[in-house]
């Protein structure tokens, strides 16, 4: 017998500052909505938000309230990928 896998759903959601956008990925992970390694971003903006967050600590990378306190508008990828729920960046 088999089990058919049930499918998901993910919501839209739209911010005003990049950065807030990690928070409803990160919820979205933890729900298993969204796979917590090795996915694809597909970035639509007209600068990249690739910058490295000034304040991150590097040893502190999976602790969620130090990366979001660490982010700013033009530094939220980074952080995303470097934890490795990123693979692929396509922008």
């Amino acid at each position: 017998m088999s089990v058919k896998k049930q499918k998901t759903t993910l919501s839209v959601v739209i911010v005003e500052d990049h950065n807030d956008v990690l928070y409803h990925i990160y919820r979205a992970i933890g729900s298993k909505r969204l796979p917590f390694s090795d996915g694809t971003m597909i970035h639509f903006d007209s600068h990249p938000d690739l910058m490295i967050p000034k304040t991150l600590n590097a040893e502190k990378i999976y602790e969620k309230e130090h990366v979001l306190n660490s982010l700013s508008i033009e530094n939220w990828i980074m952080p995303a990928l470097y934890a490795g729920h990123f693979s692929t960046v396509v922008w």
